[in-house]
């Protein structure tokens, strides 16, 4: 066995790999955590759909998703670093900004603060741009586009309304792009 194998080999042991102290432990929401995060998604996005999943909490602001069923597994004894699906993140001021997965689950369910886009500014979005609308949304939004052929709509993430003043005319509004940039859409045509 040469020695480059042997080192993958050690590195796969668990019980030879180092405690890492600095990861965060997963918590599972309790049923007033639930709570509260299902009134954050009515306050911010007039959520009123039904989420049969179970809630674990990595860090201090990161919610992922699971099913019922991996909800059971004893996960607080693993070191992980994500598990599900990444829903969103607990942001300062009562919000809750979510993921682009997140959106798409929940977005149909939404009856505020979604911002429906043009066929431009959604190929701006995709691409990692930021939208100067005026709109008199404000916080965190859900960014939907209605397909023109079919009907159907997408969800494309969530961004956040700000107001940027000018010291000439009225303040320019612009929805900040929260999309990560490994999931930017990149080329002429898509």
């Amino acid at each position: 066995m040469s020695s480059r194998t042997r080192t993958i080999l050690l590195l796969a042991r668990d019980e030879r790999m180092p405690e890492r102290t600095d990861r965060p432990k997963p918590r599972a929401l309790n049923g007033k955590d639930v709570k509260h995060l299902r009134g954050l998604l009515e306050s911010c996005y007039g959520f009123s759909g039904e989420l049969p999943y179970v809630f674990v909490m990595l860090g201090k602001e990161k919610v992922f998703m699971l099913s019922r069923a991996a909800g059971e597994y004893p996960y607080e004894r693993l070191r992980v670093d994500a598990m599900g699906l990444y829903f969103g993140a607990y942001m300062p001021g009562d919000e809750f900004r979510l993921s682009v997965e997140g959106s798409q689950l929940i977005g149909p369910s939404c009856a505020k603060n979604v911002l429906e886009l043009t066929d431009a500014e959604m190929h701006l979005w995709v691409r990692g741009e930021s939208l100067e609308k005026a709109t008199e949304l404000r916080g965190f939004l859900i960014l939907a586009h209605k397909e023109s052929r079919t009907g159907k709509i997408d969800y494309l993430g969530c961004g956040k309304v700000v107001k940027k003043p000018r010291a000439d005319s009225a303040p320019i509004t612009t929805i900040l792009n929260y999309v990560p940039k490994t999931r930017y859409v990149h080329g002429e045509e898509f």
